[in-house]
This record gives C-alpha cells, structure tokens and sequence, in this order.
C-alpha cells in the first residue's frame, strides 16, 4: 500500500473490520465496540470504499465474508496484536532481562550505594551486568547520549532536562589515627587549624567544601597532601599525622579499621545528600525506572545522618 492510501487509512477501520469478519453481524460488532448499528452500517460502507470489495454479503443465516475479508484476516489480526504491544505500557522482566546498566560514582557514592546495589541486582536480574566509571566532566554529556544510565554524586541540583532524586543525606566529620596526639585534649577549632590536612581529588589539586566554609569564617587549614582515591586514605593516616575531613558514611568504612577514629568537626559545614542523577529521556523507561527503584532501596537501611 502507497503512503497516500496509508494516510486515508483510519485505524478504528481496521478494528471494525476484524469485529465484523468474525461477528458476521453487523449488530453484533457494533455492540462489541460499543457503537450503534448505524454507525456500523457506515463504517462497513467506508471499508468495502477502502478494499474494493463486498467484504461481507448476506446469506441465508447471516453476513458471510467473502474471500477477500478471509484473506484480510489473518494479517489484520497480526497487525492489530504488533499496534496493540505497540502502544501498550513498558514491562521489565528483571528476572530474564540482558545487557547492561552503566553508572558513573565518585569513590564515595560508589562505597556508599555499590554493596547494596550490586546485592540487589544479583539477586533480581542475574542476566544483567553493570558498569561503573568515574564520574567525571563528560557524565552530563554521556546521561543525554544515553552511553550513562545514571550518575551517583553530590548535585546540588538538576540542570535543564535533567531529573534529581536525593538518596541519603550526609555529614562532615574528621578521621585521624587513633593514637594520634590531637586526641589527647579536646578537638578545638585551633587544634584542626594546627593539623596538616590530607585532600582527596581526583585532579590532584584545588580545595573542598570544607575549605569553602572556613574561609567564609575566616579561617584557613593547611593541606599538606593530595590523594586521588580514598583507597590510599587508610594506610596514609595509620602512618602519618595527617587528617581527612570527609563525609561520616565514608569514614563509618573506612573506621572498620581499628586504626582509625573519626572526630566531630568543631565547626558547622552543612549536611548534604546524595543524589542520583538521570536525563529525561529515559525518565519513563520501564528498566529505567527499576534500575532507579534498586538505587533508592539499596540505601534504605543506611542511617541518615546530618
């Protein structure tokens, strides 16, 4: 069929013609879809229009359709079934589902959200992988493309065509090792501007929200090293006078250590979240909106702090 026919094509037709082949009546059919039986009567004038043929004539115990309206059937009923899927609600069957989900997290909201995550999603969708990577510059870029299914970080807020669901919310807090001198005496704002201070970033430079707030107090603390990771933090710690200032549910892992203590910081830096950040175009996707389910589950049982 030509485009032009396609454009004439009423797709309530199509649905007539099925429910008056296999009613042969035009009675009935109206009453299957709810119609009257002139109108009916029209749409069956409209269809022999379209087909060129009788499609249905009268017998001695009703219509009878003719051998083109049985031809018609068996493809219309195929057509009629593939619109139906077409149009239906998305399903995810995590169970069977393949492939792979693909997550851009920074140290930290890997520590905080993967164990949990990847828990799930053994459990649940055994078939599917899942990939993480730095969440770097190009995260927002590869979420629009849709090459990231979703990142994990600390955003303040959803840019245009974005969405943003908070996830747990999170403190500051300072870790020293435990026989560390400043614990010997109370933790004043003096004695952390005293320390040399431990920073992890992944460009190897620049300062943090902690240093942000102390200079809108007017003070400033000495970072005497940089790291790139948090898995080098433990071993720097036990063998140095260092401290890191870093969110509590990191330093909750990480004091699994014995080594290791984690202070109150004498001064207030604002609590702040978690997030999980995804574009709009897959906001209705049905494994997306599973995947994202799986992320906010996995945390439920994380102690919200701040």
């Amino acid at each position: 069929m030509h485009e032009t026919d396609l454009r004439n094509v009423d797709f309530q037709l199509l649905v007539a013609l099925r429910a008056l082949i296999e009613e042969r009546s035009v009675s009935r059919a109206a009453r299957r879809l709810n119609l009257s039986q002139p109108a009916m009567s029209r749409v069956l004038a409209r269809l022999r229009l379209l087909f060129s043929d009788p499609l249905l004539v009268r017998g001695r115990q009703g219509l009878l359709p003719t051998p083109r309206a049985l031809g018609l059937l068996p493809a219309l009923g195929r057509l009629l079934e593939d619109a139906a899927r077409l149009v239906a609600p998305q399903h995810f069957d995590p169970g069977v589902a393949t492939g792979a989900f693909h997550i851009a997290a920074n140290d930290y909201a890997a520590q905080v959200v993967l164990p949990g995550l990847l828990a799930r999603l053994r459990a649940a969708a055994p078939k599917m992988d899942i990939n993480i990577r730095p969440n770097d510059t190009r995260a927002l870029e590869d979420l629009e493309s849709g090459r990231l299914d979703l990142a994990l970080g600390v955003f303040r807020e959803a840019p245009a065509g974005f969405y943003r669901q908070e996830l747990v919310r999170d403190h500051f807090v300072t870790l020293l090792r435990r026989r560390h001198p400043a614990l010997k005496a109370k933790f004043t704002m003096a004695a952390y501007l005293k320390l040399p201070h431990l920073f992890v970033t992944l460009s190897g430079q620049g300062v943090g929200t902690v240093d942000v707030e102390l200079k809108q107090q007017g003070y400033e603390r000495r970072i005497a090293a940089r790291v790139s990771t948090f898995m080098a933090v433990p071993g720097i710690l036990q063998n140095s006078d260092l401290a890191l200032t870093l969110p509590a549910l990191l330093a909750d892992y990480l004091c699994q250590d014995r080594s290791l203590k984690q202070v109150a910081l004498p001064f207030r830096v604002a609590p702040f979240a978690i997030a999980q950040l995804w574009h709009e175009r897959r906001q209705a996707d049905a494994a997306h909106v599973w995947l994202r389910r799986q992320v906010k589950e996995s945390l439920l049982k994380t102690k919200p702090l701040g």
